[in-house]
């Protein structure tokens, strides 16, 4: 997989990312989500991705970072995932996985219109929040 289209960082992702809690997010049904288990560790968390609009060809991999673009976007390869027709607002995904330094480890990739978009997950330093930010596929 090639993307080059996210050399413009400013692009919002069709994609929300937060911390899944199931009483809150409304989804105490497991038939009421998506759902993936990306690695095991003690410190895995789950993660919760919606969409406001359906997303096709979503995908889910492990990233490994080999550089960063002159626009400090992570550049690497893709390893394994997990891939999902579509991704609707009735049916989010909860992913299983472990946040790791401050480069992605994660990162989904979909259809937005046309265009094949990337994203790493990473966790704001600050706050502990989960946030998706662009990254470069190889």
């Amino acid at each position: 997989i090639n993307t080059t289209n996210n050399n413009n960082t400013t692009n919002q992702p069709a994609l929300s990312i937060d911390y899944f809690d199931a009483q809150r997010d409304g989804l105490t049904n497991s038939n009421s989500y998506h759902e993936y288990t990306v690695d095991i560790s003690d410190y895995q968390i789950a993660a919760l991705l919606r969409t406001a609009v359906p997303i096709k060809h979503l995908s889910v991999f492990y990233f490994e970072v080999e550089d960063v673009s002159n626009d400090g976007v992570p550049v690497g390869q893709v390893f394994g995932g997990y891939y999902l027709e579509e991704l609707t607002p009735d049916k989010p995904l909860v992913l299983h996985t472990t946040i790791q330094g401050t480069f992605p480890t994660v990162a989904v990739g979909y259809y937005d219109k046309d265009e094949y978009v990337t994203y790493g997950i990473i966790m704001n330093g600050m706050d502990g929040s989960l946030e998706l930010t662009p990254v470069i596929i190889k």
